[in-house]
């Protein structure tokens, strides 16, 4: 899953991933280490969970702190979840319901199969392209006829998709 959610967040030119952590620990170390901009945390980790790990980097904020924030979260535009949707989503994460689109991988053609490979890589239309020897404007089509096949709203949810059916796998 770690692996996945890097190669989406990489697709985007504007985002770095400098580092993934498997344990919390490993976590705190890695952010000491590297200063990143932004840490995703699971909440679930080895040895130490996300929550504690996070307390230890940044600090039990009170509750007041808590509020100001959320506030000035809602009033730039961005979304704020209660820690209960939270919890539900994580949930909903960890124990998922029926993947959209899983019957339909045989509806692929063998080579939108290998688009939806090095998609999954992180690679660009023009990468793809390059990298089959194809027009640019063919990927699209590939990429469109992917989504359309497994009923996929977009890019992330095909990256997504082909780690968690193992087309893809980390590495």
């Amino acid at each position: 899953m770690r692996a996945g959610l890097a190669a989406v967040l990489e697709s985007d030119e504007t985002i770095q991933v400098i580092g993934q952590a498997s344990t919390g620990r490993e976590a705190i170390a890695l952010t000491r280490r590297r200063e990143p901009d932004v840490v995703l945390m699971d909440v679930e980790m080895p040895d130490l969970d996300g929550i504690a790990a996070t307390r230890e980097l940044a600090g039990a904020a009170t509750p007041a702190e808590e509020l100001i924030r959320a506030v000035h979260t809602v009033a730039a535009g961005e979304s704020l979840l209660s820690p209960s949707v939270t919890r539900r989503v994580i949930d909903g994460m960890a124990h998922p319901g029926p993947q959209p689109g899983a019957s339909n991988l045989d509806s692929l053609t063998p080579r939108e199969g290998e688009v939806l490979v090095l998609l999954a890589s992180g690679l660009s239309n023009a990468e793809i392209a390059g990298e089959l020897i194809i027009e640019e404007s063919t990927v699209e089509t590939h990429v469109k006829r992917i989504l359309m096949k497994l009923g996929l709203r977009d890019r992330v949810q095909a990256v997504i998709f082909a780690y968690e059916h193992g087309i893809a796998t980390p590495g």
